[in-house]
């Protein structure tokens, strides 16, 4: 429900949540149901319900990378408060999820395999979110693909200041496949 309320409702605002079009909540399974949309209101209340139930359900630990655990329930709360402008429940949720993992990469260990070439990789990146000890849940879809590389707005180029961040360095290139720079001078993001 998250997802679709995300990306197919109304923003959320206090002011008019309880009038604004959300998405159709199926609850009970139907395949011939005709459901109609909820608030979005209606649709965070579920949400948010959801979770609470999920919460108590999901360990601590789980048996492998792709079972969501309390800490992917406190991740994904901490998102939708955040989404509701609730700063301060948003900030609660998120400490808890690290409580349960706080752990970073060490970007001053990796080294691009050829800098001519960022496409090529990294060496001690991990190789996919499973490897990686930030991660609190993986998800994976084939089509992971599809997006290789796509520009950045000036605004976030900005917040990298003097781009000696190495996020900045490891995330995003100014030079294509074959080590040309790109002619409309734009970073793009290097998945």
């Amino acid at each position: 429900f998250w997802y679709l309320q995300s990306l197919y409702a109304k923003a959320y605002d206090p002011t008019t949540a309880v009038s604004d079009l959300g998405i159709p909540l199926p609850l009970k399974p139907d395949l011939e149901a005709l459901l109609s949309r909820s608030t979005v209101e209606e649709g965070i209340t579920q949400i948010l319900k959801d979770l609470e139930g999920a919460e108590n359900l999901l360990p601590k630990v789980a048996a492998n990378d792709y079972r969501p655990t309390k800490a992917s329930v406190h991740g994904l709360r901490a998102r939708v408060y955040f989404y509701m402008g609730r700063y301060d429940d948003a900030s609660v949720e998120a400490e808890k999820a690290l409580s349960y993992n706080s752990e970073l990469c060490d970007m001053r260990t990796w080294a691009f395999i050829d800098e001519g070439f960022p496409i090529l990789g990294v060496i001690n990146m991990p190789d996919d979110n499973t490897e990686s000890p930030e991660k609190i849940w993986y998800r994976a879809t084939s089509f992971d693909m599809m997006i290789q590389m796509f520009c950045i707005s000036d605004d976030l180029q900005a917040l990298y200041g003097d781009k000696k961040d190495l996020r900045f360095k490891f995330w995003f290139t100014l030079l294509d496949r074959s080590g040309e720079p790109y002619e409309d001078g734009h970073e793009r993001y290097l998945q």
